[in-house]
């Protein structure tokens, strides 16, 4: 085993574009949310998202590539990297080997749903998340009723 290993479990809540290194080689750096609880002077529970910054390199990225859809969750397996730069700052990385769809590994053990226990979130982009689903409603615009008109008249 790994020394500077590490696993998350949480929802996928910011995806960015891909990157080139120096080398060539194609990276791209998602954010995972993992809900966090702690009790308050009152003792009650709260939860606390806490947000990592994720690197994903080609190779896995091509493997995983479906399961990088915000709000899905998963649980990641990585390491850590940790380099000093050209302006001698401390940086550390963490970086993704594995990716485990979490929805179809509890499938078979899933206990029914404890609405007092929910996990309520959100996204970066402010959106609620409920069980890590984005709750949101989102209208159609006309141009996209048409299409959709279109492609669904040859079934009538």
């Amino acid at each position: 085993m790994l020394e500077n290993y590490f696993e998350l479990i949480g929802n996928v809540s910011k995806i960015n574009e891909e990157h080139i290194t120096e080398n060539g080689k194609k990276y791209k750096w998602f954010d995972i949310c993992v809900n966090k609880k702690y009790s308050n002077n009152l003792g009650k529970e709260k939860n606390n998202p806490t947000y990592y910054k994720i690197k994903i390199y080609e190779k896995q990225l091509e493997k995983y590539s479906e399961l990088l859809v915000i709000g899905r969750w998963i649980k990641i397996k990585g390491y850590l990297n940790s380099y000093i730069d050209k302006n001698n700052n401390y940086n550390l990385n963490l970086i993704a080997f594995s990716l485990v769809d979490m929805k179809k590994e509890i499938v078979t053990t899933r206990e029914p749903i404890d609405k007092e226990k929910s996990i309520i979130s959100y996204d970066t982009d402010g959106v609620m998340l409920w069980n890590g689903k984005r709750c949101e409603n989102k209208t159609s615009n006309e141009q996209e009723v048409k299409e959709m008109e279109n492609l669904l008249s040859e079934y009538k």
